[in-house]
């Protein structure tokens, strides 16, 4: 075995192993710098609006049903009960000039019926009016209204 200029054992990895590893890098770093915006509106959702609706838009939905399709469990109601303003962290130039409004940054907050608690991930959404979309809800608190889920969007471009 070899060892490192410290004296502790060295860990030896491929030319294969590392080209893999950076490839992966790469394309991780790559997908990350993709405007969110473009990815909805070439196609990335079922709903190119999504892109465009911001804090206020939602606003105007509070209090309404949305159908969530988890899948074989069937659907699931969730009621649109807040729309949180979240703060625009990303400044840009020698002022510091926030990047987005604070209808860009937003939490949207449902509350469903506790015996069916959905886990963390993307489902889709049906809306009377809004149509179908999908989106990233989260488990929150459980209350006296049921369980509540949270979404959080951030529509910054850097």
């Amino acid at each position: 075995m070899t060892h490192d200029l410290s004296g502790n054992p060295a860990h030896h990895i491929s030319r294969r192993a590392f080209m893999g590893r950076s490839l992966a890098a790469l394309t991780a770093t790559l997908f990350a710098a993709i405007d969110i915006r473009a990815l909805l509106a070439a196609g990335g959702s079922d709903s190119p609006a999504l892109a465009n609706w911001d804090r206020a838009f939602f606003a105007k939905h509070l209090n309404q049903k949305f159908t969530v399709r988890p899948g074989a469990a069937g659907d699931l109601a969730l009621n649109l009960i807040a729309v949180q303003t979240l703060p625009a962290k990303i400044h840009q130039g020698p002022n510091q000039t926030p990047v987005a409004s604070s209808d860009d940054c937003y939490a949207l907050v449902f509350s469903g019926p506790a015996n069916r608690p959905l886990r963390g991930r993307t489902y889709l959404f049906q809306h009377p009016s809004l149509g179908q979309f999908s989106l990233f809800i989260a488990p929150g608190k459980r209350a006296s209204d049921g369980q509540h889920y949270e979404a959080v969007v951030n529509h910054v471009q850097a």
